[in-house]
């Protein structure tokens, strides 16, 4: 994830010095990030009966994560303009904690405490993306604005990690590239903000949005339990 910011960095200060020179043209180049909530909406296929769907939605929770875009922006007039970005996305979901118990006391029917077993464990999934966000942004004035657009999102890998809870106050996390599952390689997004200016000068314009997405698509293929994803937060950046 360094790296990917990284290069978003660095593409945001070589299209910089392009927008210096395309200032005439109605062309702004930004970057933006999007501190989220990623939450899960669990949907079952064919072969589950619907009324079972409820029972389910609580075994994925919602976890923070972090999204970056550099974009560029074309004013059509004075009000409106369209926008196409490149970025990284990251999706996930993370399990309720549960207690893990590896023997009982045959008398009291307690559970034995080991403190050198974990007492509790969850399971988090971190879903990775690269992001191409295509939008129409209306203005209100010279501050407040609203856009609406859509994602393209490549899938670029996936992980989950274990995380092991100790009676001690310990923990212990472990994190692996998950290969088994068959994942979706392209998946579809729609997005909606509104947003305000926050500054402005002659150069540069610093900006804030609340920010929302739905993932249209299950991100897994061919499985019994699918996962959409809400991804809900405040998004903030440079325009130059």
């Amino acid at each position: 994830m360094k790296s990917v910011l990284s290069a978003l960095v660095a593409l945001f200060l070589v299209f910089g010095g392009i927008s210096v020179n395309a200032q005439e043209k109605n062309i702004e180049i930004g970057v933006s990030l999007f501190p989220n909530y990623s939450i899960p909406r669990l949907t079952a296929n064919d072969l589950i009966d619907p009324i079972f769907e409820p029972g389910f939605q609580g075994i994925g929770a919602w976890k923070p994560a972090l999204n970056a875009t550099v974009f560029v922006e074309y004013h059509l007039a004075e009000h409106s303009s369209i926008g196409v970005g490149l970025g990284y996305q990251n999706l996930g979901e993370r399990s309720q904690k549960f207690d893990l118990i590896f023997a009982v006391d045959p008398v009291t029917g307690q559970p034995i405490i080991d403190p050198s077993f974990p007492t509790q464990a969850r399971f988090i999934s971190n879903y990775h993306h690269a992001e191409i966000p295509v939008y129409y942004k209306y203005s209100f004035g010279n501050r407040f604005y609203a856009l609406i657009g859509a994602s393209a999102m490549i899938n670029i890998t996936n992980s989950a990690t274990s995380v092991s809870y100790y009676a001690d106050g310990k923990k212990n996390r472990a994190t692996s590239i998950d290969n088994l599952t068959d994942y979706k390689t392209i998946n579809i997004a729609g997005n909606i903000g509104f947003g305000i200016d926050i500054f402005s000068t002659e150069k540069l314009t610093g900006f804030i949005q609340p920010y929302g997405q739905y993932t249209f698509l299950g991100v897994t293929k061919n499985t019994p339990i699918n996962r959409n994803f809400i991804a809900v937060g405040l998004s903030f950046g440079m325009r130059i």
